[in-house]
């Protein structure tokens, strides 16, 4: 099964899902799902989650009595980019291509619109068995990246968050701990021009992100206001107390450029030049059918995913959300009821077992307050939300051509360095690790 969608118009967005060379199209609404629907409506569709005999999660009814303007900030969208028109006909319909070496020895193309090739492997007898429990950041404990829970603001950046997150995870691990700190999302949002579908904050393509890290790299920057790294976010937050309103009809990134080559933080000192992070090469994980039946197949794709993060790192995954979603508070997530929305991209960073139910661990961009501390659980082995087929990919970090700094030169102002002995977020940062708005959008192949 694969999944693509065409932005026909500014309204509507075409879903299609190809099932053995069946196209099933149904239409949503482009961004008015959400926009519509009341807190009452909200409130309802909550105890419908809560009281449902075979819900494994529950939704947070008191967030949407306490924090009701959240709701008008919700602004998901999935549409089509030239990145997925460059993909062979024979990738995304008809008959599966044979299947193809480790994504990791893969080698990349040249073309900017042209996607790295998709390369599906068959799990090996002789690898160590995976356990039935892993978290990395429990393995990781020194790499802090992993576990922070960044916000996107009333921006569609998950994507750009969620890549330039897996690429710091897998630059920590890679390294031994000893490049931790985070990467700047503000530079691939702002800068990759293919990488989007229409303007930076109406969403783009995590596939695209990684082809970006392999050319151009990507530099340090933390939270807005942090003053951390090269290239801080530089989305303020929006829509929640003690913090603006979202204007109507705008956009964040109406006067968000492209600072090529040079850093946006006045306080950083250390050379842009020397402060760029790269990935080796990048590939999407993907089971071609080859004569498996889907049952096999999904499990083929979930080993593969699971040896992925078990020996590298994070992966990036884009997943069909609902209504529901956004109403998350705990438990293992699936869809119980609401309408589709559009697409989100999030980090994946280990799978787990409770009460009988496997789950994968996934890192959202919401802010702490959404989820399990900004955190969700969501079923694993049976594709839910298309989590485990619409798009998951990743990158290998590039030691050679990446900087080998642990520390850099900054004005002495008030700010929280960059380093990999600092843990330090800086009030900035803590406080939006608090923040929440559901804006996502993201455009796949």
């Amino acid at each position: 099964m694969s999944f693509f969608a065409l932005n026909l118009s500014p309204c509507f967005a075409v879903y299609c899902v190809l099932l053995s060379g069946v196209i099933v199209v149904s239409k949503s609404s482009h961004g008015a799902i959400l926009s519509n629907t009341t807190a009452e409506e909200f409130e309802r569709l909550a105890k419908v989650i809560n009281t449902a005999t075979n819900a494994t999660w529950k939704a947070d009814l008191n967030f949407i009595k306490t924090h009701p303007e959240l709701l008008s900030s919700m602004k998901l969208g999935l549409s089509l980019t030239p990145f997925l028109e460059a993909i062979p006909q024979e990738f995304r319909m008809g008959d599966d291509p044979p299947l193809g070496d480790d994504p990791t020895s893969s080698t990349p193309t040249d073309s900017p619109t042209s996607p790295q090739p998709v390369y599906s492997t068959s799990p090996q007898p002789d690898k160590e068995l995976l356990p039935a429990q892993f978290d990395l950041r429990k393995e990781f404990p020194q790499c802090t990246q992993i576990g922070y829970i960044k916000h996107q603001s009333n921006c569609g950046s998950c994507w750009a968050v969620a890549s330039a997150g897996a690429l710091a995870d897998r630059m920590c691990i890679a390294t031994n701990g000893g490049l931790n700190f985070p990467l700047s999302a503000d530079e691939v949002l702002t800068c990759c021009s293919y990488c989007t579908g229409d303007g930076v904050c109406n969403g783009g393509n995590p596939l695209a992100a990684w082809d970006y890290f392999k050319r151009r790299g990507t530099t340090t920057g933390g939270d807005y206001a942090s003053h951390q790294g090269c290239k801080p976010y530089r989305i303020a937050p929006c829509n929640y107390p003690g913090y603006p309103r979202c204007k109507v009809n705008s956009h964040p990134d109406d006067s968000l450029k492209c600072l090529k080559n040079k850093c946006s933080n006045p306080f950083f000192r250390t050379a842009f030049e020397d402060n760029l992070y790269f990935v080796r090469s990048y590939f999407k994980i993907h089971t071609f059918a080859n004569g498996l039946s889907y049952k096999k197949r999904l499990e083929v794709q979930e080993e593969k995913i699971k040896r992925q993060i078990y020996e590298q790192g994070s992966v990036v995954v884009a997943f069909q959300t609902h209504q529901d979603f956004m109403l998350y508070q705990s438990g293992i997530y699936h869809y119980v009821a609401g309408q589709a929305t559009e697409g989100h991209a999030v980090k994946m960073i280990g799978w787990g077992v409770e009460h009988g139910v496997p789950y994968w661990i996934c890192v959202n961009s919401w802010g702490k307050l959404w989820g399990e501390e900004g955190t969700f659980r969501i079923r694993r082995g049976v594709d839910e939300s298309s989590i485990e087929t619409m798009q998951v990919s990743a990158g290998v970090f590039d030691s050679d051509r990446s900087s080998d700094l642990r520390e850099f030169v900054y004005d002495q102002h008030d700010h929280a360095p960059v380093s990999s002995s600092s843990r330090v977020q800086g009030l900035a940062g803590i406080m939006l690790a608090c923040l929440m708005s559901f804006v996502c959008n993201i455009t796949m192949s």
